[in-house]
């Protein structure tokens, strides 16, 4: 893990390994996948493997270690092995992050890390091949509370969270809402106005973009996106009722979800050619009115 600053020089780096213990190619399968998350003052990087699972946070500015803690949910094989970025979010009056992986959604307070509650049973067959990497997000309901949305099981499920903000609630013990005919494997759900996005990948919803209400999991509108044998790892980004979506053979479509019921295809292009060897699973950035995207082997800007 390493901070640098805007000037481009190396601030620290903190060798994750040695101040941790290692992993290997039986505890996670796939390497370290995770990306980092700030919450206040610290940088959060979640660990969940076959093996010692945790969250660390790291102080910015120095980079030492302001508080670990365990996080071994009891999942098994590869199930243990997740890729999911924790999610900031509000819960009892407390900023907290959200931990989607091993079978499991867990909340730990943002200033100590504590483990405030968890919600089991995501895996209820106990597969051992459950491997997660969508990452969960956190939406706003069109009745003002916010919503967790966690897609699992390989894409083959979409799990809903109401999260109570007031100080002093209660300890979520079962979950909102459940599907199990709608999800994502990789791409990250995004959202807004009380809509969530969820991009299909896998199976039967390869390739189809699905709205639906974050508060009761209800489809609002779907729109089948071309066909391709290539699929979708980027995660959609939404700008203002644009979405942008790039599948892995370098194409991209932006599509207007200001309808969910008449979303629309409304430009398309390539950022980089099939046959090349660039593919792009990176998630593209919206800076002000630029889109970054990152293919293997560069970094495009466009206007």
């Amino acid at each position: 893990l390493a901070a640098l600053t805007f000037g481009g020089d190396v601030a620290w780096t903190k060798a994750m390994a040695d101040e941790f213990g290692g992993y290997d190619s039986e505890s996670l399968w796939w390497d370290l996948g995770t990306s980092p998350v700030v919450a206040g003052e610290v940088v959060v990087l979640a660990v969940m493997q076959s093996g010692p699972s945790f969250l660390a946070a790291f102080d910015q500015q120095t980079g030492e270690v302001a508080w670990k803690t365990d996080r071994q949910t009891g999942a098994p094989k590869e199930a243990a092995q997740s890729y999911t970025t924790p999610t900031p979010a509000r819960w009892g009056g407390r900023d907290v992050l959200i931990t989607l992986g091993a079978d499991a959604i867990t909340a730990h307070a943002a200033d100590d890390g504590a483990e405030l509650w968890a919600i089991g049973g995501l895996n209820p067959t106990q597969h051992e091949y459950f491997r997660s990497i969508s990452s969960p997000v956190v939406l706003e309901g069109r009745d003002g509370a916010d919503y967790l949305i966690a897609p699992y099981s390989r894409g083959e499920s979409l799990h809903g969270l109401k999260l109570e903000s007031e100080t002093g609630a209660k300890p979520p013990t079962e979950l909102t809402w459940t599907r199990d005919d709608l999800g994502s494997d990789v791409p990250t759900p995004t959202g807004t106005g009380g809509l969530a996005f969820v991009l299909g990948d896998k199976g039967r919803t390869k390739g189809q973009l699905v709205a639906i209400d974050v508060a009761t999991g209800e489809d609002r509108g779907s729109l089948p996106l071309p066909r391709s044998k290539d699929g979708y790892s980027a995660s959609p980004v939404l700008a203002g009722s644009h979405l942008y979506l790039l599948r892995e053979d370098g194409a991209g479509f932006v599509v207007d979800v200001a309808d969910p019921v008449e979303m629309t295809i409304i430009g398309e292009g390539r950022v980089s050619e099939r046959g090349q060897g660039d593919p792009l699973v990176a998630t593209p950035v919206v800076v002000g009115k630029r889109l970054f995207i990152r293919t293997a082997s560069a970094l495009h800007c466009f206007e």
